[in-house]
């Protein structure tokens, strides 16, 4: 079986080179491998009023590079599409080996319950018609062949879960012309299928790889050209060209090869790897992609973690670094889509942040030195000290400023001054000296006194 995946790269280039009427010759091995597809429904898909059926459209995708099952059936409606996929094996066999299938189905639903022909004869008859009744009639046809959608894709999906289905939904067969019937029976189908139609969406996104192609819009306007006067309602071979260059359309843009999506990479480095007491840069290399944004945060975290948060902090990047003050593990995340689906992700640890080290006292900023002892000063011979004082009071502490050498000031006073190297001891001995003279001075006088009295 050939499934979608082996020939989707031939399928795309066959088709783009068909729509655009290229000359190239392809090898005889790409046009032995061609795609599937399988045709399911009513008249229209058939053929009917065609001068020719492989003119109809489905032979006409893919510019007629395609292997083509045409299962329709002139006057199916959509309950007989869904017996005919139980009833007959060969349209089982035809779904399971697809690659494309398309449907076209409640055309005859609508055409059946709205009584066209009845219509027109009460025109013709001068009689009023039953506007009410007619909307009653359509809501149930258009319920019914809901539900018998519903089971049609059901069947499909159950024996091929990959081939994209292409739903047709329902064109207004009527020109919006002056001329009756055409001027009575366009807004009777404008007003059918504004409903019907709407439903058919709802039923396509229950269903995976399922696709509406909207058949109405392409002949909006286009009726005189795409289908054939009525009372006939099928397209012409213009209208069917129309059909398939819708289809080739939604091939192109949901089978064509993507570039793949590009891989976002991004390194983290510090900027110093040795121990440092300060702060620490961490570098964002993306590889040359400029971000649309640029966070960091502190932790281990995912892409969520930035998206739903309302604790931490989630800080910007701006430029291609930041800077850290303690160790631990800090996530930066890079967003490259506004969607936020294209990001890149990474993580470092910091560890060669160290405490500041106190260090030693400079010469600059010296430890406080203790005084030294203050000095006497002698004393001089304008201030001699008083006889009845046993001591002498200390002379004034003098301050010791730091930095510099003591340097006493010299004065210039009367008489001689003891050098420096003075002590108390040089006072102790001169007041020795002058008691030892008085004491010899008063001996003496005793002496002579005495001599006189006593001659």
């Amino acid at each position: 079986m050939l499934k979608l995946k082996h020939f989707s790269f031939l399928f795309t280039v066959l088709l783009v080179f068909n729509l655009f009427a290229s000359n190239i010759v392809f090898a005889e091995e790409a046009n032995e491998i061609k795609p599937t597809i399988v045709a399911l429904g009513d008249s229209i898909p058939y053929g009917t009023s065609l001068p020719d059926r492989s003119l109809a459209f489905p032979n006409l995708i893919l510019g007629g590079q395609a292997h083509v099952i045409n299962k329709a059936v002139p006057g199916q409606t959509s309950s007989g599409l869904l017996s005919l996929i139980d009833s007959d094996p060969t349209v089982g066999e035809a779904i399971q080996s697809a690659n494309i299938i398309t449907i076209n189905t409640g055309n005859n639903d609508l055409l059946q319950a709205a009584d066209i022909q009845g219509i027109v004869m009460a025109l013709q008859a001068g009689k009023e018609i039953d506007h009410q009744k007619l909307n009653e009639e359509i809501a149930l046809a258009v319920t019914a062949a809901g539900g018998n959608l519903v089971g049609i894709l059901n069947k499909i999906r159950a024996v091929n879960a990959d081939a994209p289905i292409l739903l047709y939904n329902i064109y207004n067969p009527f020109p919006n012309i002056e001329t009756e019937p055409e001027k009575t029976l366009y807004p009777i189908g404008e007003a059918i299928l504004t409903d019907v139609n709407k439903i058919l969406p709802s039923i396509a996104t229950l269903f995976p790889k399922t696709f509406i192609l909207d058949a109405n819009k392409a002949y909006e306007n286009n009726q005189v050209e795409y289908v054939y006067s009525f009372p006939d309602v099928h397209p012409t071979p213009a209208g069917h060209q129309a059909l398939a260059s819708i289809a080739n359309e939604l091939l192109l843009e949901i089978l064509a090869p993507k570039e793949p999506d590009p891989k976002y990479e991004m390194d983290l480095s510090l900027s110093f790897e040795d121990e440092t007491e300060g702060p620490v840069s961490i570098q964002v290399d993306l590889k040359g992609q400029e971000p649309l944004h640029l966070f960091w945060m502190a932790g281990e975290k995912q892409p969520l973690d930035f998206y739903n948060n309302d604790k931490e902090i989630v800080n910007p990047i701006v430029g291609s670094k930041f800077e850290v003050s303690e160790n631990g593990i800090y996530t930066v995340l890079a967003v490259f889509s506004d969607d936020f689906t294209q990001i890149a992700i990474s993580t470092i640890n910091v560890t060669n942040i160290v405490p500041p080290v106190e260090e030693p006292p400079t010469e600059e900023d010296p430890p406080a030195e203790e005084e030294p002892p203050a000095e006497e000063e002698p004393p001089t011979d304008e201030e001699p000290p008083a006889k009845d004082e046993e001591k002498t009071p200390p002379p004034p502490i003098k301050k010791v400023e730091t930095k510099k050498p003591i340097v006493k000031e010299q004065e210039s006073k009367k008489g001689n001054k003891l050098p420096n190297t003075a002590t108390n001891a040089y006072n102790f001995l001169v007041w020795g000296a002058g008691l030892l003279f008085i004491g010899l001075v008063g001996v003496t006088s005793l002496y002579v006194y005495r001599r006189k009295t006593a001659v």
